[in-house]
């Protein structure tokens, strides 16, 4: 009879076919064991042949039940017999394991805590810019972390903790599924360290470079003087003005604090007239998302961008002439 600590189960057994010895093992139920041995050395005729004693191999699995550290395992001998079931004298079972041989037939099994020794982390760009800052919703940056086990294993569904080593640059979801700006950030970098760890002492790190907009944002008009195109005349009693409209174009710089910057093009800001009895904003179909000022009355006033929380971001003036 084998008997097993929680979480070890049997799969094979064989014999070590070097000491001479051969046979057959079958594996019942409550890790009863029936073995079938013969000696390949045995001779009726010649008495002074020497026979080993068999040795057998247990293989033997480790399951997620199973506990960290020190395992038992012991063997027992219930009963033998000959080829023609005369009963035999039972030898002491030996266990060797990594102790040593022991006569007891009570061994152990090491069993090391399966931990990962290793993630990577891939993501669609190691490089973000933040335009959220400026108003401008970029979503968030997924993170795709495979782990490697000490058992050799590779897993996408380790359990992981992530952590933003300077959430003025960049954030990150504590379960480690994405990063992401929320326009509260202050500056960008060449590179901000993500650490991911878990429960058992694992700590890696993962970095992205963040590219952040100077302020104020240049926001330029295709015309800075809007005038009077026409007249029209609804009803016989009123006759409206018709003034000239003008696309809005917004322009950033960016910088990630090493020296390098880039300019580009700014699509999806939120746009506001500070005296809408000059102006309206408006969009013009053929021009998509591109973001125009209609002139209303003669005047001046200023065109803004403001961010989510408020804040304006940038402006530029313009005027509505009679002229």
């Amino acid at each position: 009879i084998v008997s097993l600590d929680i979480g070890l189960t049997i799969e094979s057994i064989h014999f070590n076919e070097e000491t001479g010895w051969g046979g057959h093992a079958e594996i019942g139920l409550g890790n009863i064991v029936s073995i079938v041995a013969f000696s390949s050395s045995e001779c009726k005729d010649d008495t002074n042949v020497e026979i080993n004693e068999p040795e057998i191999y247990i293989h033997v699995s480790i399951g997620e039940s199973s506990r960290a550290g020190l395992n038992t395992i012991k063997i027992s001998t219930v009963s033998a017999s000959d080829a023609w079931g005369n009963p035999i004298n039972m030898l002491p079972v030996l266990i060797q394991d990594r102790n040593g041989i022991h006569e007891t037939g009570l061994g152990q099994v090491f069993v090391n805590k399966e931990k990962i020794v290793a993630a990577f982390v891939s993501v669609s760009h190691r490089e973000l810019i933040n335009q959220q800052v400026l108003g401008i919703n970029t979503g968030h940056t997924k993170l795709n972390i495979v782990s490697l086990t000490s058992y050799g294993r590779v897993s996408n569904e380790s359990l992981f903790f992530c952590e933003s080593k300077n959430e003025d640059i960049l954030k990150v979801s504590s379960d480690c599924e994405f990063v992401f700006f929320d326009g509260y950030e202050s500056q960008g970098s060449p590179q901000v360290e993500i650490v991911i760890s878990n429960n058992d002492g694992f700590q890696t790190q993962f970095s992205f470079a963040v590219w952040f907009p100077s302020l104020p944002i240049n926001i330029e008009l295709q015309r800075p003087i809007m005038r009077l195109q026409d007249w029209t005349t609804e009803c016989p009693s009123d006759e409206i003005q018709l003034y000239q409209s003008s696309k809005i174009f917004a322009f950033g710089e960016f910088t990630k604090g090493s020296g390098q910057s880039m300019r580009l093009s700014l699509r999806g800001l939120n746009f506001e007239i500070e005296d809408n009895t000059v102006g309206l904003i408006g969009t013009h179909a053929p021009w998509g998302d591109v973001v125009t000022i209609q002139g209303v009355n003669p005047g001046e006033s200023d065109v803004v961008a403001i961010n989510n929380r408020g804040k304006i971001v940038g402006r530029k003036a313009f005027t509505v002439s009679n002229e």
